[in-house]
């Protein structure tokens, strides 16, 4: 089924999305959703991802929306948006949030609800913690994130596993193969290691709960540490961020604000790497970011190849001179306000890397340090190709309308 968007008064709320796939665990949320809010507009969605016969998962998902009376909506993962994947499950999860992401924009929602177990917390800890983590990453799923224009909420984290499937009970489900594949990561901890370790326990008990504790503990740490180095944090464009050098920030200051920066899955080792860099050193880092250190402090950022269009009132230009004593993260905030004409049609607005044919605009780039220059985007115009700006705009789509310009999303072969 294709969704379409709904046409209804200026009053009316929009409506807010179920995954379910079919299985116990979103089946019950769906469930639980439905029944302690039924006044709520909920869509549930099913993401095929057509990596084997999942025709039985779709039929289950369909069955389990007629029971509910609700509406159902089943679209194809979105492979293209998958971007440097940590694993075929990573690579799954990005294809199913980027079709979530195009049913929300297409129906005019905001909010879709994901059926994360306390048991699933207590494995993405575990896996975390054997990646190398940090603690943000210890801290576990939040029960509510933000992804693009997408704002992801988990409210069964303080549910067990067990407990969610009983919601789930008198309803069709399908059991997924690769929750029993001893291959995958997921499966493995799930099956192999947290029951054993219930006999590291004085009471034997399962230590779910346990984990599950002690990252509650970390994320109100992570609360209070983020509280207390609030004034010591850089400035930021979005995807870039300042670690700021100064003579009265101790070592041990820099490396928490360091691994800050860069989030749970960046290893102490690569802290301290990006630590001990000389000015003018640069390094690629996990998950296409990079780091480097000029004599403002370090960079941490990360190679983007998509952007979106802010149209911000009243204009403003981009300064025609560049101070080598001021940092250029805090003298060209983000994001810069466009200078938008009247004889511009937004809707062809359009954004890119840069390129060889930007030799013109050469003085332009130069006003900034080597290290953000590749990172600055330049935005044209679809029909003339004269560019209107360049630098940072803004990496989020829900800070356009539709109607003012056109996301684009560029291969690596087109942005050469």
């Amino acid at each position: 089924m294709t969704p379409q968007p709904e046409h209804g008064g200026a009053t009316q709320r929009p409506p807010q999305l179920i995954a379910l796939s079919g299985g116990k665990d979103s089946t019950g949320l769906a469930v639980w959703l439905c029944t302690h809010h039924p006044e709520e507009d909920y869509r549930l969605v099913h993401v095929r991802h057509g990596l084997r016969d999942d025709a039985s998962d779709a039929q289950a998902a369909r069955a389990t929306a007629a029971m509910l009376n609700r509406p159902f909506i089943e679209v194809p993962a979105v492979w293209q948006s998958v971007h440097r994947a940590g694993g075929p499950e990573d690579a799954a999860r990005q294809a199913r949030y980027a079709a979530f992401a195009q049913v929300a924009s297409t129906l005019g929602a905001h909010v879709v609800y994901v059926a994360h177990t306390a048991d699933d917390q207590a494995e993405t800890i575990l896996l975390r913690l054997v990646r190398g983590t940090g603690p943000s990453g210890m801290a576990g799923m939040a029960a509510t994130t933000h992804q693009g224009g997408l704002e992801i909420r988990r409210p069964l984290l303080g549910y067990t596993r067990e407990a969610v499937h009983r919601f789930a009970e008198g309803f069709p489900t399908v059991n997924d193969p690769t929750n029993t594949d001893l291959t995958q990561r997921r499966a493995f901890v799930r099956h192999e290691i947290i029951p054993r370790l219930a006999h590291a326990r004085p009471d034997r008990q399962a230590a779910t709960a346990a984990i599950v504790s002690y990252a509650q503990l970390q994320a109100e740490q992570n609360e209070l540490l983020e509280h207390l180095t609030a004034p010591y944090v850089g400035p930021s464009w979005g995807f870039v961020h300042r670690v700021p050098d100064k003579p009265d920030h101790p070592p041990l200051l820099v490396r928490y604000l360091i691994h800050h920066a860069m989030g749970y899955d960046v290893t102490r080792t690569w802290v301290e790497r990006i630590f001990e860099l000389p000015v003018g050193g640069v390094v690629d880092l996990p998950a296409n970011r990079w780091a480097s250190r000029d004599h403002f402090g370090w960079l941490i950022g990360r190679n983007i190849d998509e952007w979106s269009l802010k149209k911000c009132e009243p204009m403003e230009q981009i300064s025609a001179t560049y101070r080598k004593d001021v940092d250029p993260l805090s003298h060209y905030p983000m994001p810069w306000k466009l200078p938008i004409y009247k004889d511009i049609n937004l809707e062809e607005l359009m954004v890119r890397q840069r390129s060889s044919r930007d030799k013109p605009l050469k003085a332009i780039f130069n006003k900034f340090p080597k290290s953000l220059r590749k990172q600055l985007p330049v935005l044209y115009t679809g029909d003339n190709g004269a560019v209107v700006a360049i630098g940072p705009i803004s990496l989020h789509q829900h800070d356009l309308h539709p109607g003012d310009a056109q996301w684009v999303q560029l291969s690596p072969s087109e942005s050469a």
